[in-house]
């Protein structure tokens, strides 16, 4: 937040949204780095959602090139779609 100019002491609040888990984690590392990536993925296409819709991002885009799945992608912003009309 300092980065971008913003005092924290001086926020009357802070929101937080989270969702998750979204799948297992796989104990092999073969495998987890393959979920990784697609959580990744989303958490890049949640935040180019979230700027596209006008909202001030504190950090910059996720530079992930995984392509991130419709379905999981539409589940996750369907439960977060609270927070883009606040």
């Amino acid at each position: 937040m300092k980065r971008n100019g913003i005092e924290i002491e001086r926020c009357d609040s802070i929101e937080f949204a989270a969702y998750g888990p979204i799948g297992n984690v796989p104990v092999d590392r073969v495998d987890y780095r393959a979920a990784r990536s697609m959580v990744a993925a989303l958490e890049k296409r949640l935040w180019q959602h979230m700027e596209s819709e006008g909202m001030d991002m504190l950090n910059s885009c996720p530079s992930c090139t995984t392509p991130y799945d419709d379905k999981t992608f539409e589940l996750v912003r369907s439960e977060l779609e609270p927070f883009f009309k606040s």
